[in-house]
C-alpha cells in the first residue's frame, strides 16, 4: 500500500501542526509519528483516516486507500462529521486489525472544537460590536500590507466608488489615490520592520479628498518577539482643515 508520507508531512507543516500535537491527537507516541515520517513504520488505515480528517483532505489524497464517504469542508470539524465517523466505526469494527481508537480521538476533538468555536464566536461578536460602537476609525493590516479587518467607522473614509465587499484583502493603493497619506504608509512600514508602536501621534491626512488632522496610533501584533505579523491602526479626533 502506497502511503504519501511526504505529502502528509507538507500538509502537517502548512497547517502549523507539530509532530507532538499530531501524536497527542492520535493518542500515539511522538516516536511513532517520527517513525512514520522517516519511513521506519507506517500508520494503519484507521490512523490514516484520522490523519486525513485532521488535515482536511481525503484518504485517497494521502494513500492508495479508497475514500470513506466523508464530507470535508473546513479544518474545524462539524457535528455532521461526528455522525459519519461513528458510522465508519460501526461499518468496519468487525474488520480484522481495525482499531477505532484514532477515529474516536478525532470525534472527541470534534466535540471539543465545536464547543470552543461557539465560545470564540460569542466573544468575537461581542468585541466586534464594541469596536463598531467606538467613534474611532480602526483597521488591521497583515505583513503583505493588505486590510484584514475594519470597523464601521472605517467605512466613513472609503470613496463611494469602492464596494464594501472589496475592502478585505485590498491594499491602500487599491482604495485611496496614489500619493495620498504617504506618511501613514511610511509609519506602518516602519512598525512592520522595527515593532515600535505609535501612540496618538498628531498628523495631517487626506480623507475623501479633504485634508484633516487627527491622532494616529499603531499597535504591532507579533506571533513571536522578532516578527510583526499584523498591525492595528486607530485614527481618532479627526477634524477637517479649512
Amino acid at each position: 500500500m502506497n502511503i504519501k508520507i511526504d505529502k502528509i508531512i507538507n500538509l502537517r507543516k502548512s497547517k502549523g501542526l507539530t509532530i507532538i500535537r499530531l501524536a497527542k491527537l492520535l493518542d500515539v507516541t511522538t516516536r511513532t509519528v517520527y517513525n512514520w515520517e522517516s519511513g521506519r513504520s507506517y500508520p494503519s488505515k484507521a490512523e490514516l483516516t484520522a490523519i486525513a480528517h485532521l488535515l482536511n483532505v481525503r484518504l485517497c489524497e494521502i494513500s492508495d486507500y479508497k475514500d470513506f464517504p466523508l464530507f470535508y469542508s473546513k479544518p474545524s470539524l462539524l457535528p455532521k462529521q461526528t455522525v459519519q465517523l461513528n458510522s465508519i466505526i460501526d461499518q468496519y469494527k468487525a474488520t480484522p486489525d481495525f482499531n477505532p481508537y484514532p477515529i474516536l480521538k478525532v470525534i472527541n476533538e470534534n466535540i471539543r472544537l465545536t464547543s470552543e468555536n461557539k465560545r470564540f464566536d460569542m466573544n468575537l461578536k461581542r468585541y466586534k460590536s464594541l469596536l463598531d460602537s467606538l467613534n474611532v476609525i480602526i483597521y488591521t493590516k497583515d505583513n503583505n500590507r493588505t486590510i484584514r479587518y475594519y470597523n464601521k467607522s472605517f467605512l466613513n473614509i472609503i470613496p463611494d466608488s469602492i464596494r464594501e465587499e472589496n475592502i478585505l484583502g485590498s491594499k491602500f493603493s487599491d482604495i485611496f489615490k496614489s500619493g495620498e497619506n504617504e506618511e501613514v504608509s511610511k509609519m506602518e512600514n516602519d512598525i512592520f520592520l522595527n515593532g515600535i508602536p505609535v501612540a496618538d501621534k498628531k498628523i495631517n491626512i487626506v480623507l475623501l479628498g479633504d485634508k484633516c488632522k487627527c491622532l494616529f496610533s499603531i499597535t504591532p501584533i507579533s506571533e513571536n518577539e522578532n516578527i510583526v505579523s499584523e498591525i492595528l491602526v486607530s485614527i481618532k479626533n479627526v477634524s477637517f482643515l479649512s
